[in-house]
């Protein structure tokens, strides 16, 4: 996961997040870990919410979520 957007859900203390794509959303469980090496991943649902949205490897995606407090409501958007 790109490293602003797990800061902001580290910073949130997020379980999961609601992805809202252009077709559709998707509700995804987190699995972070707070060890030396931060890491924060998604379950299953992001791959099934890739699929639908056809994100292709070398694509440019961008997160938004809240400026004022971190919340699971993050929209993905496909830049061209």
């Amino acid at each position: 996961m790109p490293t602003e957007i797990a800061k902001y859900i580290r910073k949130g203390g997020l379980d999961h997040v609601v992805l809202h794509g252009p077709l559709k959303d998707a509700k995804c469980k987190l699995l972070t870990r707070n060890l030396q090496k931060k890491m924060t991943k998604t379950g299953k649902r992001w791959k099934e919410f890739r699929n639908v949205h056809s994100f292709q490897k070398g694509m440019k995606i961008a997160f938004e979520g809240s400026c004022e407090k971190p919340n699971q409501d993050i929209k993905v958007l496909i830049i061209f």
